[in-house]
């Protein structure tokens, strides 16, 4: 399974780089991100929604010992 989430991860970064839908304002011009930035943003969201979840599944696990 995490050989699958690397390969979606890698096309979504693909697909926003070549789309060009993410960048930044440089002296009033747009300039896109590159590949390694958005790789890197992407990578950050996913492990931040694993945690989320993790975190989420323990508060639940405890609250049905608490009953």
């Amino acid at each position: 399974m995490g050989e699958n989430i690397k390969t979606y991860q890698s096309e979504l970064a693909h697909f926003i780089e070549e789309t060009k839908l993410l960048g930044r304002i440089s002296n009033g011009e747009f300039k896109p991100l590159k590949i390694s930035t958005i790789k890197n943003y992407i990578s950050t969201v996913m492990n931040e929604d694993k945690k989320e979840k993790k975190h989420k599944k323990h508060v639940e696990k405890n609250k049905k010992k608490q009953y």
